[in-house]
């Protein structure tokens, strides 16, 4: 470990993260072991709460919303006809109940999992996988995208085998992050962060595997392009790991479809033949736009909290 990393990883110790700790595993391993149904019921209402009483934030889900909306007319797409007030709330509401369910979603028995997570697309990352090269899978911040650390065993029963692993951000909680990771990697994902370097998730993509990258995060550094009609800081990482494994890359949307049932759907990212690899503004245009189609198949199931433009 770097020296940087060794003193961030000191910051993020001490008693006050050691209770920290200890108060949200208790939380979340309650909701581990509650019914989907009622992390469903609750995470609305939490939604709800929030909506209701956190002003700055929930002008900050309008603001995302006017933009988006403004996105799809241009797109040819009819504009909502619900009002814009009612479609912060829905964000809201959706948000708690997709993040606080993904919880449960993501401890299930991948024959229960398939009860809730209906899978479309299967045949795109067949094709892609068929190339035994890898994949890279671009995702967006939508639906309850924690259930996906359990994407590997559903997919086997689907008759899809792959190696499944994911780029994520440790958390500022040493006993957090440790914990988080030994849940997720006891379900067989693997996960990589910038600790890790850039070498390994590449090496893990030439293994075979499909890395997941939820690309879709408010960048300080990185290309401007345009995404829905704004130009905005973007994660270079997508077109930079495919460059370097020459592995193909998918897309998948994450969004529910009734109540507790949610669908994830698979699409090809493709690039034209005379793709410039070194620019890395084209790569990064090429993701968004692969991100646009995501968030277009379900806009309140986007995580909006967040400024993005």
């Amino acid at each position: 470990m770097s020296k940087t990393n060794q003193s961030e990883a000191e910051r993020f110790k001490g008693p006050k993260k050691w209770l920290e700790y200890l108060l949200a595993r208790a939380f979340i391993s309650v909701l581990q072991r509650t019914p989907v149904r009622v992390n469903d019921w609750v995470g609305r209402a939490v939604g709800w709460f929030c909506w209701k009483f956190l002003k700055r934030r929930r002008a900050t889900v309008r603001q995302n919303l006017e933009v988006v909306q403004e996105w799809l007319a241009a797109q040819g797409q009819a504009a909502s006809s619900v009002p814009i007030e009612l479609q912060v709330r829905t964000v809201f509401m959706r948000s708690g109940a997709n993040l606080l369910s993904g919880i449960r979603l993501a401890q299930l028995p991948p024959q229960k999992l398939q009860g809730y997570l209906q899978v479309e697309g299967l045949e795109a990352l067949r094709t892609a996988l068929a190339q035994h090269v890898g994949a890279i899978l671009v995702l967006a911040h939508m639906g309850p995208w924690e259930a996906l650390s359990n994407l590997a065993p559903l997919m086997a029963r689907l008759g899809v085998t792959f190696k499944f692993g994911a780029m994520y951000r440790p958390l500022n909680n040493t006993y957090l992050d440790r914990w988080y990771r030994k849940q997720r990697q006891a379900r067989g994902a693997a996960l990589y962060s910038r600790r890790d370097g850039f070498h390994k998730p590449v090496d893990f993509v030439r293994s075979g595997g499909m890395l997941a990258v939820l690309a879709d995060q408010k960048m300080r550094q990185g290309p401007s392009v345009p995404f829905m009609g704004r130009e905005v800081t973007t994660m270079p990482l997508p077109g930079l790991f495919m460059r370097r494994a020459k592995a193909p890359m998918l897309s998948a949307a994450l969004f529910k479809t009734g109540p507790c049932r949610w669908c994830v759907r698979f699409e090809d990212v493709d690039f034209a033949a005379d793709t410039d690899w070194n620019d890395r503004a084209v790569c990064a245009r090429r993701v968004n736009q692969a991100l646009e189609r995501v968030l277009a198949c379900s806009v309140a199931d986007g995580f909006w909290l967040q400024q993005r433009f």
